[in-house]
């Protein structure tokens, strides 16, 4: 039987603090998702630790009466301790370089690890169908993963929220699209 996962990519939030709380719009789209995802099957939620990414899945999460399990594995990527002005660069080259990453930072193959770890423990549960919600640079990473076609381009074309279906058959093949727009 085919296992299914939704990868959303959380909704407009106020900063990038892992305590920045979803914007007004942010809040308004995480309606809008719950509407649209609320008769798609959900058994199962898995959520960042991060506050936007909870924010985003709560109103689904209560329309389902559903708990959102939080896993710190896919929580985004620490691209440098400190700001940086070539960050895109940086996003750009981890696609191509897996292993760089700026000093003090996370690299694009630590960041894939542990995200890759957490997809697998979901597919490796019983639920058949599973929300799990996170952030660009990882989500990009794991559909990169998936099919490398998708890399720095795909990320650029992420919208705030945002959301693909993995499916894993009954082979284990996994594929994935975009149900998003």
């Amino acid at each position: 039987m085919d296992k299914h996962v939704f990868l959303i990519r959380h909704c407009t939030f106020s900063g990038q603090a892992a305590d920045a709380a979803l914007a007004p719009e942010g809040y308004r789209q995480a309606a809008n998702l719950t509407d649209r995802l609320a008769d798609a099957g959900i058994e199962r939620i898995v959520s960042s630790p991060y506050r936007r990414a909870r924010e985003t899945i709560a109103p689904l999460a209560t329309r389902l009466g559903l708990a959102i399990e939080i896993d710190a594995r896919i929580r985004e990527r620490e691209l440098s301790p400190t700001p940086i002005e070539n960050w895109r660069d940086v996003v750009a080259r981890s696609f191509v370089e897996p292993e760089f990453c700026v000093p003090g930072g996370e690299s694009g193959h630590v960041t894939l690890a542990r995200g890759w770890a957490a997809l697998d423990a979901v597919f490796a549960g019983s639920s058949r169908i599973t929300a799990l919600v996170s952030h660009g640079q990882i989500s990009s990473l794991l559909l990169h993963h998936i099919g490398p076609p998708f890399g720095y381009d795909g990320w650029l074309r992420l919208s705030n929220p945002d959301v693909y279906r993995i499916t894993r058959d009954d082979t284990g093949a996994l594929s994935y699209h975009r149900i998003w727009s």
